[in-house]
């Protein structure tokens, strides 16, 4: 006569092995949080994006550089009207601090320039009691 602690140990061992063949994926895109878009700044405010970019700031406000791909802050700055900032990463050093641990060869860095009193556009908003 075989126990229950049998089954359940064997189950156990056996569910991860049949996993792989069921068909069964999660897709990052449909778990909240797990798209890397999702940590990114409004496309609205991206101003540039590559491995070296130069920037002029036309007004006061603040620079986000980020990794496209993983969605991680790799720098943020503020900035005054007229200042030049330039960002570099250098690929060939995988210890850049601008790498932040990502793959050199598909590193993809975005510029995000978020001026002083900036407003994100309003979400739609609730209508008000009463109307449909």
């Amino acid at each position: 006569m075989r126990s229950p602690r049998n089954a359940v140990l064997l189950a156990t061992l056996c569910v991860p092995l049949l996993l792989p063949s069921s068909g069964c994926e999660v897709i990052k895109s449909k778990v909240p949080g797990m798209n890397p878009a999702e940590k990114l700044p409004p496309a609205e405010l991206r101003v540039g994006g590559g491995r070296q970019i130069d920037f002029l700031a036309p007004g006061p406000g603040t620079l986000m550089y980020a990794n496209a791909h993983t969605g991680e802050t790799l720098k943020t700055q503020s900035v005054a009207a007229g200042e030049r900032v330039t960002f570099t990463v250098d690929l060939s050093n995988p210890d850049d601090p601008l790498l932040f641990g990502a793959d050199p060869s598909s590193f993809e860095g975005v510029l995000y320039f978020r001026p002083e009193g900036y407003v994100p556009p309003a979400a739609s908003e609730p209508a008000p009691d009463g109307a449909i």
